[in-house]
């Protein structure tokens, strides 16, 4: 066995001796199952009734090398859609790192951002040429399912300014979870598209000649690209600023600006249900035209913050609906005396929770804060206090080894992305951090509370990196040089590999997939989960 693939098994005595023991009890079970072979019932059973196999079961690939470093952004049964390093195109390599076929140009945000999706059944991709179309492609061999522009839905769209915004992690293979094109917003547009194109005359007939209303939100069956729901609209003189998904995955929110005025929009992924709530935040310091960052904590409750004055939480009391008059919505300002909260930084597991969690970079401060705040059914997780429901569990906080000052928060951001939340039947999910004495620490995500650790003497200083691996129920992370997997349950070490001839190398994850970087060149290697 190479250095590349190195187990404590074999660099530890008691494990040498286990895996001894493995040895014999494998041949013992070979010797049993030629004999079960060779005997006249076959693959009866002593009463004569045919036998199953038993079911494979989800094991590791081996590693494989591969020219550039990779970033996995989906899996499907053995087979991975990747985002290469080195030209930033993506294809579709099966588990021994060959190449199936490679995906049409994506069109991409600020460079690296490629916009894409997938579920179980297609890969979807916004294509990079003219009207940006948006096309499902075949897992299998990349044949085209079905292609739609914008302006196939609605006359009044120019498609190159609309983005992809795939549903949040946990919300992938729902029915009930349209592809969503938004209009050009802050955290998706990188700039005005090159485009000579212009809307058609009649979509500037009737009595809003001037400013007519276009749209701004579309929803896309993903089944056969056709509109799921009616498309959002709105006037031609707005505004569109920061959008984003709800902590449930159920809204998508906006902030929509007349006149300078912004607005709270809120619109029901699965039906396209739009309500909105003016926002009126001239008191609190709000100037015109200013941008508002925002983040959605659910229950009707906002954390926004204006980019020229101090934040905010907005409780909306009550929504305007479409045909309503403009004051019709109701809500209450509070202002934020502390500074940014949790809630500022929400985040959604691949498995459908969504939780906050700040870092030492967003704090300035040792430790990490964290709060369970939604379930995989999209619910908000409530418990009860004198004044009746409140969302989600309580604030809890950890110490870890990483100081502000070492630049966790670039790691950061990229380390939760890796998704390192681990469900548990009939239990709260755990997610796995940094530790202060330990590699990994694994907190239970609604108290905080530590529910397993692992620590090793071959790497000094706490793990980084961490993910989820379904299938065979690991969390992966890195340790120094080395990568380890751990038992999900328990944290108990099932292998490692030593990256030191390589000088380590980034973790970089997708569903049953995981991909490292070399540190001291371009290349990188790829394993992932197989059933066989």
């Amino acid at each position: 066995m190479s250095t590349h693939d190195r187990t404590t098994a074999d660099t530890r005595e008691p494990r040498r001796q286990h895996a001894a023991r493995r040895r014999l009890a494998g041949a013992a079970l070979t010797a049993a199952l030629v004999l079960s072979a060779c005997s006249d019932g076959g693959g009866d059973s002593d009463d004569g009734q045919k036998t199953e196999p038993p079911a494979a079961q989800p094991q590791w690939s081996d590693w494989v090398e591969l020219p550039s470093a990779v970033t996995p952004l989906h899996t499907a049964p053995d087979k991975v859609l990747v985002q290469r390093h080195d030209n930033q195109r993506l294809q579709v390599l099966d588990s021994a790192g060959q190449e199936k076929w490679t995906v049409p140009e994506v069109a991409m945000v600020e460079t690296y951002q490629a916009l894409a999706s997938a579920d179980d059944e297609r890969i979807y991709v916004q294509l990079a040429e003219f009207g940006r179309p948006l096309v499902a492609l075949s897992w299998e061999d990349g044949s085209e399912l079905w292609r739609v522009k914008t302006e196939d839905i609605h006359k009044c769209s120019i498609g190159e300014h609309f983005q992809l915004r795939p549903p949040p992690p946990g919300m992938q293979h729902s029915d009930s979870a349209p592809l969503l094109l938004a209009y050009g917003s802050e955290d998706v547009f990188s700039g005005e598209p090159e485009t000579d194109r212009e809307m058609p005359e009649s979509c500037f007939d009737g009595p809003t000649a001037s400013f007519p209303d276009i749209p701004t939100l579309i929803g896309v069956n993903r089944a056969n690209g056709r509109a799921a729901w009616t498309p959002v609209e709105d006037g031609l003189n707005s505004v569109v600023g920061w959008s984003n998904y709800d902590v449930t995955g159920r809204w998508f929110d906006r902030i929509v600006s007349s006149r300078g005025a912004p607005a709270l929009v809120r619109t029901e992924a699965a039906t396209g249900k739009t309500a909105s709530a003016a926002l009126g935040l001239a008191p609190h310091g709000y100037e015109l035209g200013d941008s508002i960052f925002f983040s959605d904590m659910g229950n009707e409750r906002f954390y926004l913050e204006p980019s020229m004055s101090d934040p905010v939480i907005v409780d909306v009391e009550r929504w305007r609906a479409d045909d309503e008059d403009p004051d019709a919505a109701s809500i209450d300002v509070e202002p934020i005396a502390h500074g940014r909260t949790c809630e500022r930084n929400l985040h959604r597991s691949s498995t459908g929770y969504g939780f906050c969690l700040q870092t030492p970079d967003s704090t300035g401060e040792p430790g990490f804060t964290g709060r369970l705040m939604a379930g995989p059914d999209g619910q908000m997780i409530t418990q009860q206090d004198d004044s009746g429901s409140i969302p989600a569990g309580t604030y809890w906080s950890a110490p870890t080894a990483y100081e502000p000052s070492e630049g966790f928060g670039s790691e950061g951001e990229g380390y939760l992305g890796l998704d390192p939340v681990v469900p548990r039947e009939g239990q709260s999910p755990v997610i796995a951090l940094p530790g202060e004495n330990d590699a990994i620490q694994a907190l239970d995500l609604l108290t905080g509370e530590e529910v397993w650790s692992y620590s090793s003497d071959q790497a000094s200083g706490p793990g980084y990196s961490a993910a989820y691996v379904p299938g065979v129920d690991e969390v992966v992370f890195a340790h120094g040089s080395w990568i380890v997997g751990v038992s999900a349950r328990d944290g108990t070490e099932k292998w490692t590999a030593d990256l030191s001839d390589v000088d380590g190398g980034a973790i970089f994850h997708a569903g049953t997939a995981i991909a490292v970087k070399h540190g001291n060149g371009d290349a990188g290697r790829l394993r992932m989960v197989v059933t066989e």
